[in-house]
């Protein structure tokens, strides 16, 4: 606490992480959401990807898919790979602005390359699910996949992540 009482942006958005994920005992999003402004404010992207998140699931916050997507856009253009990835799922599934697998697929791409793994398994989606688009060559899809678990950080993601390899692999 005395982090975010020094003004520190990122002290910010980890106390936000810290109540919303319920680390010290049950999540608090009004909490985890007030903390999440206090980043932004002071330019934290990360405290952008996290409240546009919390906006687009309603959680703590009323749902509201601009202010998610102004979020997103903010984070976006500071270079946050999580902002980027969230900014895509937005045009994937037609959140706050009209349907667009192609501008989906190259956010996803731009956060694959600043290394966020979500973004690699979500264009193994694309490839896979998007008739029209892309060629729906099983090997790509798996490669983007496998990237996704290679990319992963935590024990979760890789769990999560080589499940769903598993069943492009069928």
């Amino acid at each position: 606490m005395k982090a975010a009482a020094s003004k520190n942006p990122d002290a910010f958005t980890n106390l936000g992480y810290i109540f919303e994920s319920g680390k010290r005992g049950e999540p608090d999003f009004d909490l985890a959401q007030q903390y999440y402004r206090g980043g932004v404010a002071l330019g934290a992207s990360q405290s952008m990807a996290n409240l546009g998140a919390l906006y687009v699931e309603g959680t703590g916050v009323t749902q509201d898919y601009s202010d998610a997507l102004a979020l997103f856009h903010e984070g976006a253009l500071l270079g946050n790979a999580n902002a980027i990835s969230n900014l895509g799922a937005m045009y994937e599934n037609g959140y706050g602005v009209v349907r667009d697998v192609t501008a989906a697929y190259s956010l996803y791409f731009e956060a694959l390359y600043l290394g966020h793994p979500r973004a690699a398994l979500n264009i193994a989606f694309l490839l896979r699910d998007e008739d029209g688009y892309w060629g729906n060559d099983p090997v790509e899809v798996l490669a983007y996949c496998l990237k996704a678990v290679d990319l992963a950080d935590r024990a979760d993601l890789i769990a999560e992540f080589s499940s769903d390899c598993n069943g492009f692999a069928r």
